[in-house]
């Protein structure tokens, strides 16, 4: 699919003058060529029998590696260094929630989900501001916990294309901040579903412009507003244009109030 990835992703940097977020997660397919390395180092949180731990959720036959194990923090670090040099600049850091119950003790389940959500977190940030610098890492993640705010930016997950779900992703950031998180996203239009109408698009940009990080995005389409645009109909993208304009004016008294 990209036969020469650093030239590609230089060349989009040049033209755009963007900075390039990649997708990652938390599980090795057993399809995947690291899978076997990964087995063989013993990466991958295991079953009480000392097998690799692996599930047919959102994808076939996934082990997660185990981010309590110094060793396989390194291999899955090494593996994420080697994107950064090929002119990444950060990584949205998908999943890392689920924690197999290999136990009946509910308190060590509760402990590990914990530790694997803040380790997984925590290393790709460090792994971030050790090659940009302090202040210069962000991630954009899904899952979090008590001290998630040290890794922002954070974003609400998979929600439907409905009025009710834009109600609940508002409610939902809301409580995420004023839980100590500072920074907030969401999926501007619906991630699951159905494309929604145009009415609830456009309401949706605002919301989406006027929180912290902004983001279109979708599942099975592509949730973009020209989408539900016309030849003689431009209202969805010129909405969107007018917040995203509105929301950028203020930003040099910003980082001149916080430089």
């Amino acid at each position: 699919m990209f036969p020469n990835p650093a030239e590609y992703l230089r060349s989009i940097k040049e033209k755009f003058g963007v900075k390039v977020c990649v997708w990652i997660n938390s599980y090795i397919s057993q399809g995947s060529s690291l899978f076997q390395e990964g087995l063989e180092r013993g990466y991958f949180i295991k079953r009480t029998d000392g097998d690799a731990w692996q599930w047919d959720l959102w994808q076939p036959v996934l082990a997660i590696v185990d981010f309590t194990n110094p060793a396989a923090c390194k291999w899955y670090g090494d593996k994420l260094r080697a994107l950064l040099d090929l002119g990444v600049d950060c990584f949205k850091t998908d999943f890392g929630e689920r924690t197999p119950m290999l136990t009946s003790n509910a308190l060590t389940v509760l402990i590990l989900t914990r530790c694997t959500t803040s380790n997984y977190n925590k290393l790709v940030f460090n792994l971030l501001q050790e090659r940009f610098g302090e202040h210069e890492a962000v991630l954009f993640a899904r899952s979090a916990t008590a001290g998630g705010q040290r890794f922002p930016v954070h974003w609400g997950g998979d929600c439907e294309s409905t009025w009710e779900a834009m109600s609940e992703t508002l409610r939902g950031n809301l409580s995420l901040t004023l839980s100590g998180l500072g920074f907030a996203s969401h999926d501007i239009g619906g991630f699951e579903g159905h494309l929604l109408v145009k009415s609830v698009h456009m309401r949706w940009c605002p919301y989406g412009a006027f929180s912290s990080h902004t983001r279109l995005h979708g599942s099975s389409s592509y949730r973009v507003p020209w989408n539900y645009d016309t030849e003689n109909d431009a209202s969805a993208s010129k909405a969107l244009a007018k917040f995203i304009d509105t929301k950028h004016r203020p930003s040099p008294y910003m980082y001149a109030a916080v430089g």
